[in-house]
């Protein structure tokens, strides 16, 4: 019986192959029907059928013509979503939305709604895109793909905490799909969320879902929370992960191993990133300001000047910038003396060239924290003290104090 039914059911396709390709070629030797002008004698239920043979092999390009006629012949939604599915399938998408976008969801087939719902996202019409995924998700709740893509655009929307929401309420239903689970990680970090986000993060590295991007944010999230050990774990684990390296992560990672004192390895990251990320001017004060606290760190004060002084072109209003600037240069002049003990000599009656830095760039700070209405934290009223204390024994005793002021 059950071979019966084999032979039945290949005998029945044999049949219909044969049909639709006779109907493609020819009616008669005199007028043959193509492709692009489907008869009129067809009704539309055989224009649709046709079209629908000709998208089962691949061929929109019959298949389209097909459909339009049907769809000139009687617009209605079945015919609609018909022509709208094949000129999404030629990623005609601007033309797949006019057929589409009016129709009550309701009435919709699912992937109808994806079409329109992914129409949208290649035209970049997100603010329609969200109306309709939530529309979607109405009726097909489970719809992983659309949930993920749409929380994806609430995120870039600044809408992460609705992205959240959504992605936990799929998560328990279904808690076992990674695609959902690296969706809710991501909105938990960019919703700044930092250690629900390292969760779900290690519950992603737990099944051997490692990326990039789980890497990278749980390095960045652990920096949030002020774990630079843990921060430096997994972006060093980031920046291993990526071929190419990218250059985000190489100056963040510089940036961690100079906060841990790990000068020299900071400085070979924040140099590789450095010609990467030019002309950015937020980066690059940044990462200036991090090499100099690794030459200071290194006691290469004359290197750490230099950047500083870089750092003060993307940014002149840094009060921090300036005072480490005359910080480094009385470092540096503790040094030269320490090295040379005749080292004022040199410079006969003039004051050294360090000491004279030091004093313009500590008047130029006070100049500025007092006159350009900054916040008087505790930390910069230390730093005016310093500098005050510096600028009197200067003037008292003629000399520089020879306490060295770290930045």
């Amino acid at each position: 019986m059950q071979i019966r039914k084999i032979i039945l059911l290949a005998t029945l396709c044999l049949t219909g192959i044969c049909t639709i390709q006779a109907q493609k070629t020819v009616v008669s030797k005199k007028h043959p029907i193509t492709l692009e002008q489907p008869t009129a004698l067809v009704v539309q239920g055989d224009l649709i059928a046709l079209g629908d043979s000709c998208m089962e092999l691949y061929d929109t390009h019959a298949a389209l013509a097909y459909y339009q006629q049907a769809y000139k012949e009687k617009q209605t939604y079945e015919t609609r979503q018909k022509l709208a599915n094949c000129l999404y399938q030629r990623c005609d998408y601007k033309q797949c939305i006019s057929l589409l976008a009016d129709i009550p969801a309701t009435s919709m087939t699912h992937d109808a709604l994806r079409q329109l719902f992914f129409s949208y996202g290649y035209l970049k019409e997100n603010k329609q895109l969200v109306t309709c995924g939530q529309n979607l998700l109405k009726r097909f709740p489970m719809d992983a793909e659309v949930l993920a893509r749409l929380c994806t655009v609430l995120c870039d929307q600044d809408k992460a905490g609705e992205a959240v929401i959504l992605a936990r309420d799929y998560c328990q239903r279904d808690s076992t799909n990674l695609l959902i689970n690296r969706t809710l990680a991501n909105a938990l970090y960019l919703d700044r969320q930092f250690r629900p986000a390292i969760e779900q993060y290690h519950k992603l590295l737990a099944v051997g879902d490692t990326t990039y991007l789980a890497l990278y944010s749980m390095g960045m999230a652990y920096d949030y929370l002020g774990d630079k050990q843990q921060a430096y774990n997994y972006l060093l684990r980031a920046n291993n992960f990526s071929k190419p390296q990218r250059a985000g992560c190489l100056y963040r990672l510089g940036m961690i191993c100079v906060e841990l004192k790990q000068y020299d390895e900071g400085l070979r990251y924040l140099f590789n990133a450095e010609d990467k990320l030019l002309p950015d001017k937020t980066i690059m004060k940044l990462i200036h300001d991090h090499k100099a606290k690794a030459f200071y760190g290194t006691e290469k004060y004359v290197f750490a000047i230099e950047e500083w002084k870089k750092a003060r072109q993307y940014d002149g209003t840094s009060l921090a910038y300036i005072y480490n600037i005359a910080a480094a240069n009385v470092a540096f002049y503790e040094q030269m003396k320490a090295k040379t003990p005749d080292y004022d000599k040199q410079w006969g009656d003039a004051l050294p060239y360090p000491v004279q830095e030091a004093v313009n760039y500590y008047g130029l700070f006070l100049e500025m924290a007092t006159d350009n209405g900054h916040e008087m934290t505790d930390e910069l009223r230390q730093m005016i003290s310093e500098a005050h204390k510096y600028l009197e024994l200067y003037k008292t005793n003629n000399s520089p104090d020879n306490q060295q002021v770290k930045p």
